[in-house]
C-alpha cells in the first residue's frame, strides 16, 4: 500500500482514516490508545483495503469505501480494547455512561468485543441496505430514461424515413400519424410532444423535430441504456405499468 513517491491524495485518506477510526472510541479511549489505534488505522488498515478494492476491481476513485467503511469498522472493533482511566474519573466524579459500563465488574473484554463485533455488523447491514435501495432508484430512473430516448429515437427514425420535403398524400400522412401514435401509447415523453403538436405548438414538422432533438440532447444518452439486471428490468416494467 506505500507510494515510492509522494502522493497527496493517499497521505490525505490516511490522516482521514485515523480520524475515523479513533470516532468510535472517543469517550473511552486515552490519548496513547487514541494514538495507537488512528497510527493503526492510516498506515496498515487504510492501505489494505485500498488494495483490496483494487484487488476486486471495484471502482472507487476516492477510497470512500476505505476511508470510512475499512477504518469505520476497524474503530468500532478496535473500542473493545480501550481501557478508560478509571481510577482518574472515579476520584473527578466523573466516571459516567460508557465509561462506566468500561470500568465496571462486569465488564469483560470477550463480552465487549462481541458487543463490537454485534455493533458493527449491524452497521454494515444498515448502510448495505439503504445504500443498495439508493442505487437501486436511480438504476430504475436511469432505466426508464433510456427507454424513454429510445422511443425518441425511434420517433426520429420515422420522421428520417419520410420524403417531409414535399406534400404528403392523404394515405402516407395518416400512416404517419399512426406510426407516431402507436410510439406515443408506449412513451410518456413523446405522447406529451405529440398532444402539442396536435394542439398547434408544434405546428411545423421541422418544429417538431428540433423539439425532438432538443430533448434527446438533453437528457443525454443513459449509462444504463445497455442489458441491466432482471430485477432492474422488472421494476422499468412495473413504473411504466403504473
Amino acid at each position: 500500500g506505500f507510494h515510492l513517491s509522494l502522493d497527496v491524495g493517499f497521505l490525505c485518506n490516511g490522516v482521514l482514516s485515523g480520524l475515523v477510526a479513533c470516532t468510535a472510541l472517543c469517550d473511552v479511549a486515552t490519548p496513547t490508545s487514541s494514538i495507537v489505534i488512528g497510527l493503526l488505522s492510516g498506515l496498515v488498515v487504510y492501505p489494505a483495503c485500498s488494495r483490496l478494492m483494487q484487488w476486486a476491481r471495484i471502482d472507487d476513485p476516492v477510497d470512500a469505501v476505505a476511508v470510512h467503511a475499512g477504518s469505520g469498522f476497524f474503530g468500532v472493533v478496535a473500542t473493545a480494547f480501550c481501557t478508560p482511566p478509571c481510577e482518574k474519573l472515579k476520584m473527578a466524579g466523573t466516571l459516567r455512561g460508557a465509561e462506566a459500563e468500561f470500568c465496571s465488574d462486569e465488564h469483560t473484554l470477550l463480552g465487549q468485543l462481541e458487543m463490537q463485533l454485534w455493533g458493527a455488523l449491524l452497521i454494515v447491514c444498515w448502510a448495505f441496505l439503504i445504500s443498495m435501495f439508493f442505487f437501486l432508484f436511480c438504476a430504475v430512473c436511469e432505466r426508464v430514461k433510456s427507454l424513454e430516448l429510445k422511443h425518441v429515437r425511434e420517433i426520429q427514425d420515422i420522421l428520417a424515413q419520410t420524403d417531409l420535403n414535399g406534400s404528403l398524400s392523404e394515405a402516407a400522412d395518416s400512416l404517419l400519424g399512426i406510426r407516431l401514435a402507436s410510439v406515443g401509447e408506449r412513451s410518456s415523453l413523446v405522447r406529451q410532444l405529440l398532444e402539442q403538436r396536435a394542439q398547434g405548438s408544434l405546428k411545423e414538422m421541422k418544429d417538431f423535430q428540433a423539439a425532438l432533438e432538443e430533448l434527446r440532447c438533453g437528457w443525454r444518452q443513459s449509462a444504463l441504456e445497455p442489458k441491466t439486471s432482471c430485477f432492474v428490468e422488472a421494476m422499468v416494467h412495473l413504473v411504466y405499468a403504473c
